[in-house]
Parts: C-alpha cells; structure tokens; sequence
C-alpha cells in the first residue's frame, strides 16, 4: 500500500467531497468544487452549518452531515478552493 500510495495512487477508501478517484488517482470533481465554494460563502455568511446543510441537499440533491460541511470547509481554506 505505502508503495501505490508513494506512487501517487490514492488508497484510501472513499474520496472526499470534492474529489473523485480516476484511474486510482485523486482527482477533483467540477460539480462538488463549485458546490464546496457555495458553502464556504454561505458559512463566511454567518449561516450555520445545519442551515447550509439543508440548503445543499434542497438545491443540490446531496445530503451531507454537519460534520461533513465542517470538514469539507476547513478543508477547502486549508487547500485554498474558495474561490
């Protein structure tokens, strides 16, 4: 595993919001990219994170945790994709 995974090869079970696994390599995905920068702008709003979860899931069909809103924004400023 260490071997694929320092071959560039993603081994970790399922990808994350955002991204999707192409030929066994992480890649992101346009639809949940513009999707992650609606709910950063939403939180930098001051809207809570079970209110933009919500709102995701009415607009978008995609129902996501509150935790998983959470981890996707931190996430998203950590990687710099919010805009």
């Amino acid at each position: 595993m260490k071997k694929a995974r320092d071959a560039g090869f993603y081994v970790s079970g399922r990808a994350p919001f955002g991204s999707e696994v192409i030929d066994g390599r992480l890649q992101k995905n346009k639809r949940e990219q513009k999707i992650i920068k609606e709910m950063v702008k939403m939180k930098d709003a001051g809207i809570y994170f079970a209110t933009i979860s919500k709102v995701i899931e009415v607009k978008h069909g995609i129902k996501l945790s509150i935790s998983s809103i959470r981890r996707t924004i931190i996430r998203a400023r950590n990687e710099n994709i919010t805009e």
